[in-house]
């Protein structure tokens, strides 16, 4: 079995969080206006979170999961002992998309 140090594994990480910082993918293909990934996480954080996109008040905070599913998250945490604040301070946050996929052109809820 290989081991990675921990300086490497923060490496790894910060390398991978430029590349999705910097991605277009979507933007340049025409499915969103504008690109704005958001990233969240250390390789020491011990728990990971993955939803399916970030939302709009993530896109304007910069910050995943701080809409109402975070808090809903966050008071869950609590519920089974983690303290206040451990969401955006101890947890790795991602999502299957990096970028808010905006509102669905016919108005009724998000893009699909």
């Amino acid at each position: 079995m290989t081991t990675i140090s921990n300086r490497d594994q923060e490496a790894a990480i910060t390398s991978l969080q430029q590349r999705i910082l910097s991605c277009r993918l979507c933007q340049q293909h025409g499915y969103i206006q504008v690109a704005q990934p958001i990233v969240s996480g250390r390789a020491s954080d011990r728990i990971l979170v993955i939803g399916q996109a970030p939302g709009h008040r993530s896109i304007t905070n910069n910050l995943p999961f701080s809409g109402p599913g975070g808090g809903i998250l966050q008071k869950w945490l609590e519920q089974a002992g983690f303290p206040g604040g451990y969401l955006h301070e101890h947890t790795y946050l991602s999502s299957l998309t990096r970028c808010d996929p905006g509102r669905n052109p016919r108005g009724n809820g998000d893009r699909r």
